[in-house]
């Protein structure tokens, strides 16, 4: 199961949302259809645009993978809906 909790959120302009954390379970990709989760209740669909992995000092990847911290910048969601302690997963709710 591909999963992060989400430990830091921020916007830059003109792109949307950007999510960080460690993740746990993975790999996470560009494309890769996700559930943002609040407890165990879904809050929205997402789409990751892009993965940058702070443990690569900023080269693009491809993916991050388990135990890799990541930035994801994804699509399908407000910043005003994301928090800290959240989780995006591949587990569709239900």
């Amino acid at each position: 199961m591909t999963w992060m909790r989400i430990e830091d959120v921020f916007t830059i302009d003109g792109r949307g949302p950007v999510i960080t954390g460690r993740v746990q379970g993975g790999p996470i990709r560009p494309g890769d259809q996700l559930w943002l989760m609040s407890d165990s209740d879904p809050v929205a669909a997402i789409t990751v645009v892009h993965v940058g992995g702070f443990c690569l000092r900023g080269t693009q990847a491809d993916a991050a993978g388990p135990g890799d911290n990541a930035g994801l910048l994804i699509a399908g969601v407000e910043a005003s809906q994301i928090h800290i302690g959240q989780v995006v997963t591949d587990a569709v709710p239900g």
